[in-house]
């Protein structure tokens, strides 16, 4: 079966090829925003679907180019989002019932797929501007490092559990 991961990645091909493998998609990544960047500078455009639209000359085609992308966008992040949720739904179930036991009601895989998505996702979807979306992280991350703390505190993870650590864990 295929498996996407960064640890899958390199055990399957190897330290040098996964770590150059991972340097190559960061590369190109940069290279493609950087240039998104330049060309939004360039046609002076304050989002990507005006920077599509003045690119190909305005008028019917720039729009009807624009109003395409935006769904196209949007599908490719709905369902990115639904696969993050399944991710999340296969791996955080059993951590949590290693640590509240497998009948608690935090294990269930509805509830961890739907808190952080609720919690998380929502927040970070509802954000209309860039700066609103930096203050959401900032509190997201804020409540994360609480959360962490509480559950440090409480014994709820143990001083030096790691995930590597963890019974059923493969890394």
């Amino acid at each position: 079966p295929a498996r996407n991961s960064l640890p899958d990645l390199k055990s399957s091909r190897g330290l040098v090829w996964g770590f150059g493998i991972s340097t190559f998609v960061a590369f190109l990544t940069t290279y493609s925003l950087r240039t998104l960047s330049t060309c939004s500078y360039w046609y002076e455009a304050p989002s990507y679907m005006v920077l599509v639209e003045k690119a190909l000359g305005g008028g019917k085609l720039g729009r009807a180019a624009s109003d395409f992308l935006s769904v196209q966008v949007f599908l490719y992040l709905f369902g990115s989002l639904i696969a993050f949720n399944i991710v999340m739904g296969d791996v955080f179930p059993p951590i949590v019932a290693h640590f509240l036991g497998e009948d608690s009601f935090w294990a269930k895989r509805w509830v961890v797929i739907s808190l952080p998505g609720l919690l998380v996702s929502l927040p970070l979807c509802a954000a209309r501007t860039l700066g609103a979306l930096c203050g959401t992280y900032i509190i997201l991350s804020q409540n994360l490092q609480a959360v962490h703390i509480s559950a440090r505190r409480t014994n709820l993870i143990p001083r030096g559990w790691t995930a590597s650590n963890s019974p059923g864990t493969t890394l």
